[in-house]
């Protein structure tokens, strides 16, 4: 918590101008402290991929996760309200953060980690000071459309399928049908 009279500090720091100087530090912050995740989990578990991006997402993201305790105990707490079953665009670029500082780590990508932490800095920063300005949502928002149906078979649908993905009958197929059934009920 942090305390000033008059919240003084609050006022300054949430105005349009005072975000655009916080943010900037904040997101920097943010990407160091993936990658000491990376790097801790990295000494108990060298061969532990997962367990690298958990614990480097889960520490550049830690304040997410607090919040769901928090509700908790305050007695508001619902069960979509969780990070992990919906994901804000901060933990999204955490996990971005945490797999490529990982695989580097592995030895799977040949830069060295100055360059990608300097790229991940650069692609973060700038971000937030665009949601800050523009007010831009999700950069995943694309990505995650065009994958949605790799990734969950879902089909699309063909001009003659349904709700229900059956093919329908044509209109020549439901008069005959008509037809057939009106002659069953006239015998």
């Amino acid at each position: 918590m942090f305390y000033s009279p008059w919240d003084v500090c609050y006022r300054i720091i949430s105005t349009k101008l005072g975000k655009l100087l916080v943010y900037p530090i904040k997101e920097f912050s943010r990407a160091k402290k993936v990658a000491s995740g990376v790097a801790q989990a990295a000494v108990v578990y060298p061969q532990g991929f997962a367990v690298m991006i958990i614990i480097g997402a889960v520490k550049g993201t830690g304040s997410l996760f607090i919040r769901n305790v928090e509700r908790l105990l305050r007695g508001v707490w619902t069960p979509t309200s969780n990070e992990i079953m919906s994901p804000s665009a901060t933990f999204k670029i955490s996990v971005t953060c945490a797999f490529l500082l990982t695989v580097e780590r592995m030895g799977y990508i040949p830069f060295p980690p100055e360059q990608i932490m300097f790229g991940l800095t650069m692609f973060i920063v700038p971000y937030k000071v665009s949601v800050i300005l523009l007010k831009i949502g999700d950069p995943y928002v694309h990505l995650e459309r065009a994958l949605r149906p790799m990734l969950f078979k879902k089909r699309k649908r063909t001009a003659g399928e349904g709700q229900s993905g059956k093919k329908e009958a044509t209109k020549d197929q439901k008069k005959k049908n008509n037809d057939k059934d009106l002659k069953k009920k006239a015998e």
